[in-house]
């Protein structure tokens, strides 16, 4: 459907949309699992940038989460006794 206006200096045409289009929106990226990435890198051994690709992090990003996990001494849900004294007990 158009809409025509005649006016005295302009005229105009406007289309009526009637159609509506959906985007999804991530407003933030989801966190991932800090036990599995201290598990990776302190009990596994795999490197920051092999951590980097699994997690499809910088490698800046995963360093900063290792040093909080040190830092804060973090509670990391789903390890077990003896992998969290491995983790936070030493490097």
């Amino acid at each position: 459907m158009y809409t025509l206006t005649i006016g005295a200096h302009r005229s105009t045409v406007k289309e009526q949309m009637n159609w509506v289009n959906e985007y999804p929106i991530e407003w933030r990226k989801p966190p991932f699992d800090l036990a599995e990435l201290a598990r990776l890198r302190w009990i596994k051994g795999l490197s920051i940038k092999e951590l980097a690709q699994r997690f499809g992090k910088s490698k800046s990003s995963i360093d900063y989460h290792l040093k909080m996990i040190k830092k804060k001494n973090f509670n990391l849900v789903g390890l077990t006794y003896v992998e969290r004294e491995m983790i936070l007990g030493g490097d």
